[in-house]
């Protein structure tokens, strides 16, 4: 539901408030508020009862709703969001809490894009009434740019805007850490000890106010529905690509692995823990069915406690059978990068892996390399993983949180001096978790694949690992029925060795796009995220893209 507050639009989903925005320009990208566990899982939101008072400038929505968990309700919420025609939003909440429980955070966050926000002035006013000022980053912030917050005001395209907060002081998170494509202020501060206990019967007030300090003018002109994509003058190309090895692979039928072999991948990525007694047993059978695929091995390898002994034995492993190994990603088991110890141990024995890439990092977020610098002259290459999925799951926020992959890709190199970047394991839900999305076997991943690979590709990311090799995190099943993923890697591939205009694109929420070209053919191809139809301008020509569909054009000779 569209709503207006003055000349302000904004959409109205489920009991919350997105893409706040004047003329064409996204302001702020959501209000909402959350209940998260002690292990920060989110409790569900269910709204129990509403009421709206709508007009042409302005609105008023009054509902109740729960915190709910395993079919517990835990707090009781009183809402209100009101809009009015001087272009100020606030939005109430009361609650009550139910039962004991614990709680990492209960209340508000509000989500500020990226765009013409990076690297714009910041005023702050703490709890105490004192000002600071400041700037929101360009770069990935390893650390919390903002705290202490009872006023946020900030520069969004030479106007000034204002967030006020009631009942709880306010800090500013860098979301790109986990690939999100936005920064967070969000209640109660960080440094403060969790879980912390709530008891039944505990009040809960918050209020969160937005406005801009200057009048905003009426709009003369609605925005136009036809998306705009423009050369920007810059010019890539795809990262290689490969799978990960599903945990399950010995089950996989012949026609699962005929396929993925015809499907031409970069590289089959595999997982090794020295720690584990039958590490060589176990890597004995990984590197049969990689052989079985015809593809080169990219080695997540957990060196142990005894470095220096397992990368000789790795080293030995590798030559004595022969192994067709693209690169070696070296990890420090539980800790959250590759130990110093463990890069000096790879330095002494470099001369092992003279033939393979080495690289050094985590498994898990971009958050761990940006918060734990290592020095990294000894490695080709610096890996990372990525899932959309740490802070929410609905369709839209995946969407939004594809260009992280550009924004760590371009931060990481920045970092790491140049170094080559790769993101590997890529996952639609974390790895960690049992169950897979529902949406991994759908169009919804085939279309998150096509935006990952193109943001991946702006932000010079060398290599990707993208979903496993089969089942129910795959990209076919393991009885060999192909996954609507399988369809965009097999045509992405074709233009691997294609240079990638990078594109402006008017509404990248809705739309996206490659534009991909050699000295014979130019294609242009479009990804509708959308459930309605829509039209697409670049140059003189106009397309029609179907929901949730990929079109492609040939424009070779235009």
């Amino acid at each position: 539901m569209v709503l207006y507050a003055g000349p302000l639009q904004m959409l109205y989903e489920r009991g919350f408030v997105r893409y706040i925005g004047y003329q064409d320009s996204e302001i702020l990208r959501m209000i909402y508020f959350a209940l998260r566990d002690e292990n920060w899982d989110t409790c569900e939101h269910v709204i129990l009862r509403e009421e709206k008072d709508i007009t042409w400038e302005t609105f008023t929505i009054h509902y109740e709703s729960v915190s709910r968990q395993h079919s517990q309700d835990l707090i009781r919420w009183d809402c209100r969001i009101e809009g009015s025609p001087d272009s100020s939003i606030r939005f109430t909440i009361h609650g009550e809490v139910l039962k004991d429980i614990k709680k990492n955070r209960a209340g508000f966050c509000v989500l500020h894009p990226l765009k013409n926000v990076t690297g714009q002035p910041v005023e702050i006013v703490e709890a105490s009434g004192s000002a600071r000022s400041g700037y929101f980053p360009v770069e990935v912030a390893p650390r919390n740019p903002f705290r202490n917050i009872r006023k946020l005001k900030w520069n969004f395209e030479n106007k000034w805007y204002e967030l006020s907060f009631e009942g709880d002081v306010f800090e500013t998170e860098d979301q790109r850490n986990w690939i999100d494509t936005s920064f967070k202020t969000f209640c109660t501060p960080s440094d403060l000890p969790i879980p912390v206990t709530l008891v039944a019967g505990t009040q809960i007030f918050q209020r969160v106010t937005f406005r801009p300090l200057e009048k905003l003018q009426p709009i003369t002109s609605h925005q136009s529905t036809i998306i705009q994509l423009d050369k920007s003058g810059e010019r890539t190309k795809l990262p290689a690509v490969g799978v990960f090895l599903a945990e399950d692979h010995e089950n996989t039928a012949t026609a699962a692995s005929q396929l993925i072999r015809q499907l031409g991948l970069d590289h089959l990525a595999i997982e090794v823990n020295a720690s584990s007694p039958h590490w060589v047993s176990a890597l004995s059978r990984q590197c049969e069915f990689a052989h079985s695929l015809a593809l080169p091995l990219s080695i997540k390898f957990h060196a142990g406690s005894s470095s220096s002994e397992s990368l000789q034995a790795l080293a030995l492993l590798i030559q004595q059978n022969r192994l067709n190994v693209k690169d070696i990603t070296f990890l420090s088991g539980n800790e959250p990068v590759t130990s110093a110890a463990l890069l000096q141990a790879l330095g002494a024995s470099k001369n092992l892996f003279m033939k393979v890439e080495v690289g050094a990092g985590t498994l898990s977020d971009f958050k761990n390399i940006n918060r734990h610098r290592f020095d990294a002259a000894g490695v080709d290459f610096i890996s990372y993983g990525a899932n959309p999925q740490v802070h929410a799951f609905d369709d839209r926020t995946l969407i939004e949180n594809i260009d992280g992959f550009r924004e760590t890709g371009k931060s990481a190199a920045s970092i790491y001096q140049g170094k080559a970047i790769h993101i590997s394991p890529v996952s639609l839900r974390d790895r960690s978790m049992k169950v897979a999305d529902p949406r991994q076997k759908t169009e919804f991943a085939a279309l998150w694949a096509f935006g990952a690979l193109r943001a991946a590709a702006e932000g010079r990311v060398s290599s990707l690992t993208l979903f496993e090799t089969t089942g129910d995190k795959g990209i076919v099943s393991a009885e060999g029925v192909p996954y609507p993923v399988f369809s965009t890697l097999e045509k992405l591939l074709r233009f691997r060795n294609h240079e990638m205009v990078v594109l402006k694109n008017s509404e990248p929420l809705l739309i996206d796009a490659m534009l991909l070209t050699n000295d014979s053919y130019t294609t242009l191809l479009l990804v509708n995220y959308t459930d309605d139809l829509q039209t697409v301008r670049y140059g003189r020509n106009e397309f029609q893209v179907a929901p949730l569909q990929m079109h492609e054009v040939n424009l070779s000779g235009t």
